[in-house]
């Protein structure tokens, strides 16, 4: 059963869901970065732990000691009795019984931010993500004044400051690519079709509409389909330039990334099953066209990068789609 430690009074309006795989040495900086918000009375910490396998429940454990804080798992959720009286915590700490993915695992952290009364806001950070100190409050400050805003995103700023995001991306539904829109001083107002998962900031009331990730997708894909879910609601996507959020993309799935030039088979596979899903999903009268099209344009792309360890998860991800099979690796 749940536990708390200490107890505290206040309107913490945002519930921050840090979801951590084997990941505990960005998890401890991401925490870090929020302490100030935290510390204010603004802002609650929801962290999952995705079932990892390295020292990632004891570090955390071993951070969170002294803090005020409440610990369950995935199971004792199913309690209605936690959910209809939270802890007033300034940290919730759960564990997942497996890893279930990107969306899953930070589906069960916003359910557990929506169980409480004061949430406003849920604000879905990677856990590779650090923020500003008057982060949130910017973001909070941005969501006040425009109410029909849904989904807003930080300005995401890579580990040498070379890359400026103004909260997301623009998706090309033929080539199934997917563009990050640069911040620049001119680009107050954006035009972006997803605000990208690493920060990611929500209003509840959004949530509580149109509910939380698809966890059709394993990785990648489920923050388009939710921003696609999002503005068919009536809701807005954009970007709030003040909040900054410094993220190296890549680093918690093995995409791509300025300090890792070699993408994983892992991540090879999954956003290439998770595309073809959302096609379907989204624009089913393309996916005849964008399937083969992906496929080609993947496989010259390998061949020519001399990237052949990419070529198997592409077949098997093809091959996994056509014949329905999920699988969480390659």
């Amino acid at each position: 059963m749940p536990k708390a430690n200490g107890e505290l009074t206040s309107r913490r309006i945002v519930s921050v869901i840090v979801l951590n795989w084997n990941g505990w040495k960005d998890s401890l900086a991401c925490l870090g970065s929020l302490q100030s918000s935290v510390e204010a009375g603004l802002a609650r910490v929801v962290i999952v732990d995705n079932a990892s396998s390295d020292d990632s429940v004891l570090k955390l454990s071993q951070w969170l000691s002294g803090r005020r804080m409440s610990e369950t798992t995935e199971q004792d959720l199913a309690l209605v009795s936690w959910l209809d009286s939270p802890r007033d915590s300034d940290y919730v700490f759960i564990h997942a019984r497996r890893n279930g993915g990107y969306a899953a695992g930070n589906n069960l952290g916003i359910r557990v931010a929506l169980g409480f009364a004061e949430t406003e806001y849920v604000f879905v950070l990677n856990n590779d993500t650090t923020v500003e100190p008057d982060s949130i409050e910017q973001l909070v400050d941005f969501a006040k004044r425009v109410p029909q805003a849904g989904i807003i995103g930080s300005t995401l700023i890579d580990a040498r400051a070379n890359l400026r995001v103004a909260g997301g991306c623009k998706y090309n539904r033929f080539l199934t690519t997917s563009t990050p829109v640069a911040a620049t001083t001119t680009c107050s107002k954006p035009e972006i079709d997803f605000v990208t998962g690493a920060a990611t900031f929500i209003r509840a009331t959004a949530l509580r509409q149109v509910g939380l990730f698809s966890e059709d997708y394993f990785l990648y894909f489920e923050e388009l389909d939710f921003s696609r879910r999002i503005t068919k609601a009536g809701f807005t996507i954009t970007w709030c330039p003040e909040s900054y959020a410094y993220h190296e993309a890549g680093q918690s799935a093995g995409s791509r990334s300025g300090s890792n030039t070699k993408k994983s088979s892992l991540a090879e596979y999954h956003s290439n099953l998770s595309c073809l899903i959302f096609m379907r999903k989204f624009h089913p009268r393309l996916l005849w066209l964008a399937a083969p099209v992906r496929f080609g344009l993947k496989i010259v792309h390998d061949l020519i990068r001399l990237e052949l360890h990419l070529l198997l998860p592409l077949f098997k991800a093809y091959r996994d789609y056509l014949s329905g099979t999920r699988r969480h690796a390659t």
